[in-house]
């Protein structure tokens, strides 16, 4: 596998939810998986980590990122080179694959198109990434268009995690006739009584990345609540926006009195935030699938989230409420609702509920489903 997104030592929540499907993918297939990034916090040029668990081989190639003038320039050839150490160390554990896994396009297709033809085996996409809701793959260069549609049509099989982005994808000319929907996996943790607050505690687990988050608006909704209720809202996550909602929070004195920015976790700690909140807000304009809307229900929590595409196709009236996107009225009203009701959910029935819809059986037998439509071939 080739991967644009990976957890690193910088980000451990980059790309989790792929490793997750590297991990269930592991369960019945030996697999290797490369990922490439660039850094400023190395001293070095490239360093690498590499580690093997249980059928699992992952190489992490890091290399100094230039600024300068000719960075860009520097940047690619330094990418070549880290690519090139990356594949062979793969080739060491893992000399004869039978799959070229590329997820996340561009350049991962690129390279694994490259390797297939190369080696006369079959390449797979997989995708998340919402530029195809957005409207940014259809704003991006002519080139990068017709290669995604040319790797699209020439891989053996695709997938995406939901029907929603599958559509969009169809919409924008990625077309194949072997395409898969398979979902993103959540772990069932050990149910357990929320810790005793005087607050109701509500939780945001996002990129800090507002054009598509919109977490100001969820700020400026809260700045319109009246101040006696007691709620607490925490914020966990980092992106290019935190300073700016940070200092928007700041100026409607919300600042650490009833929005707390709670930085950068790794996945068990946020699910020990998800363990000891009461609900989950997650206000996107656009997601793909939103991981973390079925990683509280399946904590037993409710979910107020909006209808931004992949979340429409899980979330009910019993596990939590959908609301539209942008649409400051009616998220103030379902906010409210939710911190007066969020006890009227039940926790078991919202945990059973999603555990048949993404437990790591599921999506392992959805994947060899996958790999196996092209080994027939």
């Amino acid at each position: 596998m080739l991967t644009k997104w990976y957890p690193n030592r910088e980000d451990p929540q980059f790309g989790v939810f792929i490793q997750k499907h590297v991990r269930v993918i592991g369960r019945h297939n030996r697999i290797s998986v490369l990922y490439i990034h660039s850094t400023t916090k190395i001293s070095s040029t490239f360093e690498i980590e590499e580690k093997e668990n249980s059928g699992i081989h992952e190489v992490i190639v890091y290399f100094r990122r230039q600024s300068t003038t000719l960075g860009k320039i520097i940047n690619l050839f330094r990418f070549l080179i880290a690519l090139n150490k990356g594949i062979l160390r793969l080739k060491v554990k893992n000399p004869r694959p039978e799959i070229i896994h590329s997820y996340i396009l561009l350049r991962t297709g690129i390279v694994a198109w490259f390797l297939s033809r190369r080696r006369k085996i079959p390449f797979v996409i997989s995708e998340q990434w919402s530029g195809y809701l957005t409207g940014n793959f259809l704003k991006s260069s002519l080139i990068r268009q017709y290669l995604s549609r040319k790797l699209v049509k020439k891989a053996s099989a695709v997938s995406s995690v939901s029907k929603f982005l599958f559509n969009r994808m169809q919409d924008c000319g990625l077309k194949n006739s072997n395409f898969h929907i398979i979902p993103n996996i959540i772990e069932i943790p050990p149910d357990r009584k929320n810790s005793e607050s005087p607050f109701v505690r509500v939780l945001v687990v996002a990129d800090l990345v507002d054009e598509i988050k919109n977490i100001s608006g969820l700020i400026r909704m809260i700045s319109e609540l009246p101040e006696d209720l007691h709620f607490q809202l925490k914020i966990i996550g980092h992106g290019k926006d935190e300073a700016t909602l940070k200092k928007l929070a700041s100026s409607f004195n919300l600042l650490n009195t009833k929005i707390f920015f709670e930085g950068l976790k790794t996945n068990e700690g946020v699910y020990q935030y998800l363990l000891d909140s009461d609900f989950l807000v997650m206000n996107s304009l656009y997601e793909t699938f939103s991981l973390i809307c079925a990683e509280a229900m399946s904590c037993g929590k409710p979910v107020l989230a909006t209808r931004c595409g992949g979340p429409n196709e899980f979330i009910t009236a019993e596990t939590g409420i959908l609301t539209e996107p942008g649409n400051k009225s009616e998220l103030k009203k379902n906010f409210l609702f939710m911190l007066a009701n969020h006890r009227s959910f039940n926790p078991v029935i919202i945990r059973e509920y999603v555990q048949n819809l993404f437990s790591q059986s599921k999506v392992s037998q959805d994947f060899q489903r996958f790999y196996e439509s092209i080994v027939k071939k």
